[in-house]
């Protein structure tokens, strides 16, 4: 079984359709139904501060969750190691960007994104890596 993380932009995409990046989330997510989806708990708590649409915010949130074969936590057993990497990858994501990076490194899965910025340095990561 493929492991997906998924993030914030794909989340929206797929569940909300008036997204520009709606159709595209859809055709992705079908491809990929049966496989098994780490959604972080920074991208639960990110789509729950939809705050100007309160009924999108919760189809969001729960949509996320049903899909959600692990949602996955960043606490203190993640800090040393998300310390480590911000070393060697300095960055100008934001803070959630750069934890989504981190954990889509950490844990293995293919990341799946609508944000160019997160994309391209999750490309750039692997490639000095692996």
């Amino acid at each position: 079984m493929k492991r997906y993380l998924a993030d914030t932009s794909f989340l929206s995409a797929l569940f909300n359709k008036d997204d520009v990046n709606h159709l595209n989330a859809k055709k992705i997510a079908q491809e990929v139904k049966d496989e098994y989806f780490i959604i972080p708990a920074v991208v639960i708590a990110e789509l729950s501060s939809f705050n100007r649409d309160l009924d999108l915010r919760d189809l969001l949130v729960d949509n996320a969750m049903n899909l959600a074969s692990e949602v996955s936590s960043f606490g203190t057993e993640n800090i040393i190691p998300y310390l480590t990497f911000r070393t060697y990858y300095q960055d100008k994501l934001k803070t959630m960007d750069s934890i989504i990076l981190f954990s889509a490194i950490d844990r293995g899965p293919t990341l799946l994104t609508f944000d160019k910025e997160l994309k391209k340095k999750h490309e750039m990561v692997c490639e000095n890596l692996f």
